[in-house]
Protein backbone atom coordinates (compact mmCIF):
# COMPACT_ATOMS: atom_id res chain seq x y z
CA UNK A 1 0.00 0.00 0.00
CA UNK A 2 1.14 3.10 -1.17
CA UNK A 3 1.55 5.83 1.85
CA UNK A 4 2.15 9.39 0.24
CA UNK A 5 0.15 11.86 1.84
CA UNK A 6 -2.01 13.53 -0.57
CA UNK A 7 -0.88 17.08 -1.85
CA UNK A 8 -1.71 20.15 -0.94
CA UNK A 9 -3.54 22.11 -3.92
CA UNK A 10 -1.71 24.99 -5.52
CA UNK A 11 1.84 24.72 -3.38
CA UNK A 12 5.38 23.33 -3.91
CA UNK A 13 4.69 20.70 -1.55
CA UNK A 14 2.05 19.36 -3.47
CA UNK A 15 4.44 18.65 -6.52
CA UNK A 16 7.49 16.88 -3.97
CA UNK A 17 4.47 14.44 -3.12
CA UNK A 18 4.32 13.75 -6.82
CA UNK A 19 6.66 10.98 -8.47
CA UNK A 20 7.54 10.10 -11.40
CA UNK A 21 4.49 7.20 -12.20
CA UNK A 22 2.09 9.94 -10.99
CA UNK A 23 2.78 12.71 -13.39
CA UNK A 24 3.50 9.43 -16.02
CA UNK A 25 -0.16 8.85 -14.90
CA UNK A 26 -0.95 12.16 -15.28
CA UNK A 27 0.84 12.88 -18.78
CA UNK A 28 -1.30 9.68 -20.69
CA UNK A 29 -4.59 10.82 -19.11
CA UNK A 30 -4.07 14.47 -20.43
CA UNK A 31 -3.72 13.22 -23.94
CA UNK A 32 -7.02 10.51 -23.74
CA UNK A 33 -8.87 10.58 -20.27
CA UNK A 34 -11.01 7.91 -21.52
CA UNK A 35 -7.96 5.38 -21.45
CA UNK A 36 -8.79 2.23 -19.86
CA UNK A 37 -6.81 1.59 -16.30
CA UNK A 38 -5.59 -1.78 -18.16
CA UNK A 39 -4.03 0.37 -20.84
CA UNK A 40 -2.17 2.83 -18.15
CA UNK A 41 -1.30 0.16 -16.27
CA UNK A 42 0.42 -1.49 -19.00
CA UNK A 43 2.27 1.97 -19.86
CA UNK A 44 3.20 2.66 -16.25
CA UNK A 45 4.29 -1.02 -15.27
CA UNK A 46 2.02 -1.24 -12.46
CA UNK A 47 -1.53 -3.46 -12.09
CA UNK A 48 -4.46 -1.78 -12.74
CA UNK A 49 -6.01 -1.76 -9.24
CA UNK A 50 -2.59 -0.05 -8.53
CA UNK A 51 -3.41 2.62 -11.28
CA UNK A 52 -6.79 2.68 -10.19
CA UNK A 53 -5.77 3.31 -6.51
CA UNK A 54 -3.24 5.89 -7.74
CA UNK A 55 -5.94 8.13 -9.51
CA UNK A 56 -8.15 8.22 -6.90
CA UNK A 57 -4.88 9.42 -4.62
CA UNK A 58 -4.86 11.85 -7.47
CA UNK A 59 -8.54 12.79 -7.27
CA UNK A 60 -8.29 12.75 -3.43
CA UNK A 61 -6.15 15.06 -3.54
CA UNK A 62 -7.15 17.61 -5.90
CA UNK A 63 -4.77 17.00 -8.92
CA UNK A 64 -7.33 15.32 -10.98
CA UNK A 65 -10.36 17.71 -10.47
CA UNK A 66 -12.42 16.33 -13.47
CA UNK A 67 -13.10 14.41 -16.65
CA UNK A 68 -14.52 16.49 -19.69
CA UNK A 69 -16.23 16.01 -23.22
CA UNK A 70 -15.15 19.41 -25.39
CA UNK A 71 -17.83 20.69 -27.41
CA UNK A 72 -17.86 23.77 -30.02
CA UNK A 73 -19.80 26.45 -28.44
CA UNK A 74 -20.87 27.58 -31.90
CA UNK A 75 -21.76 24.26 -33.40
CA UNK A 76 -24.83 24.82 -30.90
CA UNK A 77 -25.54 28.11 -31.79
CA UNK A 78 -23.23 30.28 -29.37
CA UNK A 79 -20.89 31.19 -31.63
CA UNK A 80 -19.98 34.50 -29.82
CA UNK A 81 -17.57 34.89 -27.19
CA UNK A 82 -17.39 37.74 -25.35
CA UNK A 83 -14.28 38.95 -22.57
CA UNK A 84 -15.89 41.38 -19.79
CA UNK A 85 -13.61 43.39 -17.43
CA UNK A 86 -15.79 44.65 -14.59
CA UNK A 87 -14.52 47.39 -11.92
CA UNK A 88 -17.40 47.11 -9.04
CA UNK A 89 -17.67 48.50 -5.85
CA UNK A 90 -15.72 46.83 -3.51
CA UNK A 91 -17.86 45.62 -0.17
CA UNK A 92 -17.63 42.43 2.10
CA UNK A 93 -19.95 40.52 -0.62
CA UNK A 94 -17.94 41.20 -3.40
CA UNK A 95 -16.59 37.49 -3.04
CA UNK A 96 -19.89 35.99 -2.97
CA UNK A 97 -21.29 38.20 -5.41
CA UNK A 98 -19.06 37.82 -7.93
CA UNK A 99 -19.29 33.85 -7.84
CA UNK A 100 -23.34 34.59 -8.44
CA UNK A 101 -22.41 35.39 -11.36
CA UNK A 102 -21.78 32.23 -12.82
CA UNK A 103 -25.05 31.44 -12.37
CA UNK A 104 -26.10 33.72 -15.26
CA UNK A 105 -26.49 31.03 -17.49
CA UNK A 106 -24.43 32.50 -20.10
CA UNK A 107 -21.18 33.27 -17.64
CA UNK A 108 -18.72 30.30 -18.58
CA UNK A 109 -15.91 31.58 -15.88
CA UNK A 110 -15.65 34.38 -13.81
CA UNK A 111 -12.29 35.42 -12.70
CA UNK A 112 -11.17 37.63 -9.64
CA UNK A 113 -8.13 39.88 -10.95
CA UNK A 114 -5.61 42.69 -9.73
CA UNK A 115 -5.01 45.93 -11.27
CA UNK A 116 -7.47 48.38 -12.54
CA UNK A 117 -10.45 45.74 -12.92
CA UNK A 118 -11.90 43.02 -10.19
CA UNK A 119 -13.52 40.69 -12.38
CA UNK A 120 -13.09 39.14 -15.58
CA UNK A 121 -16.36 37.56 -17.06
CA UNK A 122 -15.74 35.38 -19.73
CA UNK A 123 -19.44 35.20 -21.72
CA UNK A 124 -20.76 33.03 -24.75
CA UNK A 125 -23.74 34.23 -26.66
CA UNK A 126 -25.95 33.75 -29.39
CA UNK A 127 -25.26 37.46 -31.69
CA UNK A 128 -25.45 40.92 -30.44
CA UNK A 129 -29.29 41.34 -29.59
CA UNK A 130 -28.64 38.23 -26.91
CA UNK A 131 -24.91 39.72 -26.01
CA UNK A 132 -27.17 43.31 -25.12
CA UNK A 133 -30.03 41.29 -23.35
CA UNK A 134 -26.85 39.96 -20.62
CA UNK A 135 -25.22 43.19 -20.71
CA UNK A 136 -27.94 45.14 -19.21
CA UNK A 137 -30.83 42.81 -18.33
CA UNK A 138 -28.30 40.61 -16.50
CA UNK A 139 -25.19 42.56 -15.63
CA UNK A 140 -26.01 46.16 -15.43
CA UNK A 141 -29.20 45.63 -13.52
CA UNK A 142 -28.37 43.13 -11.18
CA UNK A 143 -27.15 43.60 -7.73
CA UNK A 144 -23.42 44.07 -8.77
CA UNK A 145 -22.66 48.09 -8.78
CA UNK A 146 -20.64 48.08 -11.79
CA UNK A 147 -18.36 51.07 -12.15
CA UNK A 148 -17.03 50.67 -15.04
CA UNK A 149 -16.79 48.11 -17.67
CA UNK A 150 -15.16 47.06 -20.91
CA UNK A 151 -16.49 44.94 -23.32
CA UNK A 152 -14.17 42.94 -25.65
CA UNK A 153 -16.09 40.40 -28.77
CA UNK A 154 -13.22 37.99 -29.11
CA UNK A 155 -12.85 37.39 -33.19
CA UNK A 156 -10.67 34.31 -32.44
CA UNK A 157 -8.77 32.10 -30.14
CA UNK A 158 -6.05 30.44 -29.81
CA UNK A 159 -5.01 27.48 -27.57
CA UNK A 160 -2.09 25.13 -27.00
CA UNK A 161 -3.51 21.43 -27.42
CA UNK A 162 -0.57 20.24 -25.40
CA UNK A 163 0.02 22.97 -22.87
CA UNK A 164 -0.67 20.49 -20.08
CA UNK A 165 1.47 17.66 -21.44
CA UNK A 166 3.90 20.17 -21.48
CA UNK A 167 3.91 21.26 -18.33
CA UNK A 168 4.18 17.79 -17.37
CA UNK A 169 6.71 16.76 -19.58
CA UNK A 170 8.94 19.72 -17.51
CA UNK A 171 8.18 18.26 -14.39
CA UNK A 172 8.99 14.69 -15.26
CA UNK A 173 12.53 16.43 -16.70
CA UNK A 174 12.43 18.34 -13.33
CA UNK A 175 12.28 15.21 -11.07
CA UNK A 176 14.87 13.41 -13.31
CA UNK A 177 17.26 16.56 -12.88
CA UNK A 178 16.97 15.81 -9.19
CA UNK A 179 17.78 11.93 -9.20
Amino acid sequence: MNSRRPAARGTRAARKDLDRIDLQLLRLLVQDSRRSQRSLAKEVGLSAPAVAERIAQLEAAGVITGYTTQIDLEALGYGLTVYVNVQRELGPEHREQSRQLTDIEEVEKVVMTTGSHDLLLKINVRDRDHLNDVLFNKLIEGNLRILHSDTRVSLAAFERDDYRVRVLDQLLADLGAED
